[in-house]
């Protein structure tokens, strides 16, 4: 009894507990809203649902409110707090559209959205026939029956006079709808129609319809009025042929068409000729629906669509970005389009023949449905290069967009609401941005615009586009001009900033050329808070102002009061258009403020004078000279010889000793001469590109103050000095040095050796130079201009005593042929010398390998300190009978030399690095070479691969005896009398240890079991059309073998998790393009379809007792990238078919989480019937 009074009681105090948390929580309930897409509310007890702050849309319909009942009666109140789970219910009434008849006396007819006409014919004059209504005054667009109004309409009778009596004419209506044609026919009574009298007509689209008759038998005579429809087929001919594209499957289950990229001159584009004329796109894939252009579904190597026409098919309801990309095309028209994504038509071109040829540019024209209802990102991202030309065609009957009339004349395309305009087709150089367009398009307003005025009071403008305007007018006040607002308005002559303008962001105004600017001391205090463009803002205009206190003009400047370190005033411009060749900055300056562009632009100042004060000179503080790049010849290579001419500039900056800093970018002029100290300096700091010259090779002399110098500090400055060896820097000859301690240092900066085919270290004294900093040779203002096109240098000599050359160090000496290393280096860097495209040889002189850690692309994405380059990648194109591939490896010729006896040490540290891309690069003339003799046992016979330093891969072997056996790898020893066989040669390229004779003999070991490692082509993994798992190793080649039960079209499918693109496991799964060779038993051969052959690497083929047996790749795989889409897929049942591939991520090792072996997921994928085109190739 007790216990049970205890548990009731337990009970009780359970049900008071959770009844008090009850009362503790607020109850919450939802508010729906029925017959509109409107977001449901979450509303606490006693509190109100929120109107929604759009009216909703349906089309055809005007929105008249909100209702709580189903029925409509009762209209919903939003001021009455809620108490429990409500729906409220939209309502509309539909619209009524006014029909009005011209020339006749009929009344307007008030028709329902998506009605038809009701009213009778009118009664024709005597001696007339009524033909028809039509939509415009000139009697040439038909308005035909059954139409469904969905806008207002005036109609227009027509009439055609009587060619017989009443009694005796029957009327005979030819109908074209796909143009809205119509032409109406008099016939006798109980006659067929003529065939005089059958007209002609041709399809909207008469390139991709063929006429196919009319709806009626023409020769049936008639006895009262009918109408004949003209019939039409699908010219099935103009189909783009399917392989010209790729197919992506969506998550609908449809298809998304996608770019099919192919290289020039290869197989693979033998079968994608150059399409020209009328072209329509595939409608279904595999039997599904293709229903979207995906993102430059027309890109290729080389041009394979220049179209005069191009008809998108009904099903395709969705255009990606940048869709047209790449392809040629003068009309696009759209049957059934939705969506167009952002940027959808960006990038589309067309050709117009002129009488020279073919003349490009972007005026394609567009036709767009009425089923359009998405314009994402809201701009069409059309090109609009000159008034008069227009780009998009909107079907009338749209419901969600419309073309009006602005007051010039200017076609604007508006949504329904008008609160977003998404084109114009500008006919005038004058536009007006109106007050009731509130939703701003990026980019709207099109070039040609000549006077752009904005109206009404507007919380921010940014890149609204017009950038051809040279005056623009506020018709309203604008609180923020954002980043690039006004960027690149360089025709713009005067500019009156808006009232209420409270901030202008830095890039608001940049590369501006303006005449005049007007200013009062609010805009003045905003300017210099928020700057106007900065550095980038075009110099050369004047500044405007009637009353203005917080400025003067001083000593041919504009002078900023007050505002400068220690009370002193800032310096924001000198005067451009001064012809004064000396100026002398006013005293009391201690700041420059580059506000309106950079503070010294005139090229005729050649020497000025900073007072004592200034502690920094920040980036914009002169921009002075220019330089002028002229063609002088060719060189032997077929590359272009450049010369130059240097125009002008500021030769001389006299400097206080109260300056500290120079700024990147401070100092611009290709003409300096030297920069003064009068009174000492107590420089400390010289960050990147702090001076930028050209050629110089001036001796600027610097004090030995400075404390920190950032890499590369200079461009173009050659010949910098620092005075006295006291501190932290030191030069020699132009050098600039880092003192590491009393005795080494690290070269940080070096001239550039322009016209110097041999680099000449300097003499360092007592010091030696151990480290080569980052870029210490490379240029940072436009290398491509500079290094690529002016270093002569082809020989280069690193001093004894260097361990270290960092990052670029030297990159970019594209003609350098000769690299000599010291015995002394440690470690280089990556790409320390990439971009040396006809380098030899290189010189290694260390006895132990060098390190060459490689620096994976995530580390140097993410933290951005690394270089993205190998150490001496280049980057060609190598052509071959098949195909064009990328290679990135050594220059083709060159060669790497090392010490005699380390060529094993070397090979192991660069084929780690980068494969047989380097580790095939190394000379063994100096080397020791070996004979490696194959005892294959009841095999076939192998020749002695002799006199070589490496054996780089196991030859192809096969059973030739009795019976099956399987190959279970190559051994060290003989082990077919005593068990005993060594150790099994695991890893290919292989170093074994030769007897006294010089030779590494290698067993052949057999099995009755299949031996799958993935090492090689012998014991390579077995894939079926069934998924098989397996743990297989990564950053190695990894080896597969498929025999097909039937012939077909076949492509590996794999699947595994990685780090790819983030820090979070992603999955990777689908087809791989794999290079896929057979091996031809019977001659033990193996058979690729392409053999890639890259000159230098030092690898011999394969020979057997029945010929050559070539390797199919002489480079790492990874290193020369086949051209994407490469596959040769067709494969015949009972052929064993071979593919390599390398597996892993990068990021494992960016994360500390290399792993050994993934798990991997591998069948074969039937991709089609056997004789099909992948890619071109079949």
């Amino acid at each position: 009894m007790k216990r049970t009074k205890l548990l009731l009681a337990m009970l009780l105090a359970l049900a008071m507990s959770l009844a008090l948390m009850a009362c503790g929580k607020t109850k919450e309930f939802t508010v729906s809203f029925s017959g509109a897409e409107v977001a449901t509310q979450t509303v606490l007890k006693d509190e109100c649902a929120v109107r929604p702050a759009v009216a909703p849309n349906k089309v055809g319909y005007d929105f008249v409110g909100w209702y709580e009942d189903e029925a409509l009666t009762k209209e919903f109140d939003f001021s009455k707090p809620i108490q429990k789970d409500t729906t409220v219910y939209a309502k509309f009434n539909i619209k009524t559209y006014t029909v009005t008849f011209r020339e006749t006396n009929l009344p307007a007819e008030k028709v329902e959205y998506n009605g038809t006409l009701k009213t009778a014919d009118p009664t024709p004059p005597e001696g007339q026939v009524f033909v028809g209504w039509y939509t415009n005054a000139g009697k040439t667009q038909a308005f035909l029956k059954d139409t469904k109004i969905t806008k207002n309409l005036e109609l227009w009778p027509k009439f055609a006079e009587k060619e017989l009596p009443a009694e005796d004419v029957v009327l005979a209506t030819f109908v074209n709808p796909s143009k809205n044609e119509q032409e109406v026919v008099q016939v006798k009574r109980g006659e067929a129609v003529p065939e005089s009298k059958v007209p002609v007509f041709f399809h909207k689209y008469e390139n991709f319809y063929l006429y196919d008759g009319w709806d009626s038998d023409l020769e049936t005579p008639l006895t009262e009025d009918v109408t004949f429809t003209a019939k039409y087929v699908f010219d099935e001919s103009t189909v783009i042929p399917e392989h010209y594209f790729k197919y992506t499957l969506l998550e609908d289950g449809t298809y998304g068409l996608a770019e099919n990229y192919v290289y020039e001159n290869t197989v693979e584009s033998l079968s994608q000729p150059l399409l020209t004329g009328s072209k329509s796109l595939p409608v279904e894939y595999n039997g599904k629906p293709i229903t979207k252009i995906l993102g430059y579904a027309f890109d290729s190597f080389y041009t394979k669509f220049r179209l005069d026409e191009l008809l998108v098919p009904e099903c395709y309801k969705t255009v990606g970005d940048y869709a047209f990309s790449g392809g040629l095309f003068d009309r696009i028209y759209f049957l059934g389009l939705e969506t167009i994504e952002e940027k959808g038509f960006g990038g589309a071109s067309c050709t117009r023949k002129e009488t020279n040829g073919y003349a490009y540019s972007d005026n394609v024209e567009f036709y767009l449905p009425a089923s359009l209802k998405n314009i994402e990102g809201g701009h069409l991202y059309t090109t609009h290069p000159q008034i008069g030309f227009r780009q998009i065609y909107l079907d009338e009957s749209n419901p969600y967009f419309h073309f009006e009339k602005d007051t010039f004349g200017n076609d604007l395309m508006y949504n329904a609401a008008r609160d977003t305009i998404h084109y114009i087709n500008l006919n005038s150089a004058k536009f007006t941005l109106p007050e009731h367009v509130t939703n701003l398009v990026a980019n709207i307003v099109p070039g040609g615009v000549e006077i752009l005025t904005i109206e009404g009071d507007r919380e921010s403008l940014t890149n609204i586009g017009g950038e051809s305007a040279k005056q623009v007018i506020f018709k309203g006040k604008v609180k923020r001009f954002e980043s690039g607002a006004f960027s690149y308005f360089r025709q713009v002559t005067a500019f009156t900033l808006p009232e209420g303008l409270e901030y202008i962001a830095p890039e608001a105004l940049a590369d501006v050329n303006l005449a005049r600017l007007y200013v009062d001391d609010d805009i003045w205090r905003l300017m210099s808070t928020c700057g106007l463009g900065g550095a980038k803002m075009k110099g050369g205009y004047e500044l405007m102002w009637d009353e203005l206190t917080l400025i003067e003009r001083r000593n041919d400047a504009i002078i900023e009061l007050g505002t400068g370190p220690d009370g002193g005033d800032s310096f924001i411009l000198h005067t451009p258009a001064s012809s004064a060749s000396e100026y002398v900055v006013p005293d009391g300056v201690t700041a420059f403020k580059p506000i309106l562009g950079a503070c010294f632009t005139s090229d005729a100042l050649k020497r000025v004078v900073v007072p004592e004060g200034v502690r920094e000179l920040p980036s914009g503080f002169l921009n002075t000279g220019e330089v002028a790049f002229t063609e002088t010849g060719e060189k032997g290579d077929g590359n272009v010889v450049w010369g130059y001419e240097v125009t002008d500039g500021t030769e001389y900056i006299s400097l206080p000793s109260t300056l500290e800093r120079l700024c990147g970018g401070s100092i611009r002029t290709p003409s300096l001469k030297g920069l003064e100290w009068p009174n000492g300096s107590n420089l400390k700091a010289l960050e990147t590109s702090c001076i930028v010259s050209f050629m110089n090779y001036n001796e600027i002399l610097f004090p030995d103050t400075i404390e920190t110098i950032e890499k590369r500090p200079f461009s173009g400055l050659y010949n910098p000095k620092i005075e006295g060896n006291t501190g932290k820097y030191i030069t020699f000859d132009g050098f600039i040095y880092e003192k590491l301690n009393d005795r080494e240092l690290r070269l940080i900066n070096l001239p550039f050796c322009m016209g110097d085919e041999e680099l000449v270290f300097p003499d360092t004294g007592d010091y030696v130079t151990t480290q080569i900093a980052p870029k210490a040779m490379t240029e940072n203002a436009d290398p491509a201009n500079l290094v690529k096109l002016f270093s002569s240098l082809k020989k280069l000599v690193i001093p004894e005593g260097v361990q270290y050359i960092g990052d670029e160090a030297f990159a970019f000496q594209s003609s350098l042929e000769e690299l000599v290393l010291p015995s002394t280096l440690v470690e280089i860097a990556n790409g320390a010398f990439y971009y040396a495209l006809y380098l030899k040889t290189v010189t290694f002189n260390s006895v132990e390998p060098p390190k060459m850690e490689y620096i994976n692309r995530y580390v140097n994405q993410l933290e951005g300190i690394y270089s993205i380059y190998q150490i001496f990648m280049t980057g060609y194109k190598i052509s071959t009978i098949d195909l064009t591939m990328n290679y990135f490896g050594p220059g083709l010729e060159s060669k790497f030399i090392v010490p005699a006896g380390s060529y094993k040490a070397y090979f192991e540290v660069f084929y780690d690095y980068c494969g047989d891309t380097y580790a095939g690069r190394i000379a063994t003339d100096n080397q020791e070479k070996v004979t490696y003799s194959f005892h294959t046992d009841g095999g076939n016979s192998i020749f002695d691969v002799e006199n070589v330093a490496v054996l780089w891969d196991m030859p192809v072997t096969v059973w030739k005896g009795e019976g099956n056996k399987h190959l279970q790898g190559y051994y060290t020893k003989d082990g077919s009398v005593d068990g005993d066989w060594g150790s099994r040669v695991e890893s290919y390229p292989y170093f074994g240890a030769p007897d006294a004779n010089g030779v590494v003999n290698l067993y052949a070991r057999w099995g009755d079991e299949v031996l799958e490692d993935g090492r090689n082509w012998n014991n390579a993994y077995i894939v079926t059309a069934e998924t098989r798992t397996l743990d297989v190793r990564t950053y190695e080649r990894v080896f597969f073998q498929f025999t097909p039960a039937e012939d077909g079209m076949y492509m590996p499918h794999f699947s595994y998790w990685g780090y790819f693109n983030s820090l979070e496991l992603e999955q990777r799964d689908g087809t791989v393009n794999c290079p896929l060779f057979t091996v031809d038993r019977g001659r033990a051969m193996l058979n690729g379809l392409t053999y890639i052959y890259v000159p230098g690497n030092d690898r011999p083929y394969w020979q057997n007792a029945n010929g050559p047996s070539y390797h199919p790749s002489t480079t790492r795989f990874l290193s020369i990238n086949p051209a994407n889409g490469l596959s040769y897929s067709n494969m015949k049942a009972g052929t064993t078919y071979y593919f390599v591939t390398v597996f892993g991520d990068e990021m494992y090792e960016y994360m500390n989480n290399k792993r050994e072996t993934i798990e991997l997921s591998v069948f074969m994928e039937k991709t089609g019937e056997y004789g099909g085109v992948v890619s071109g190739i079949s």
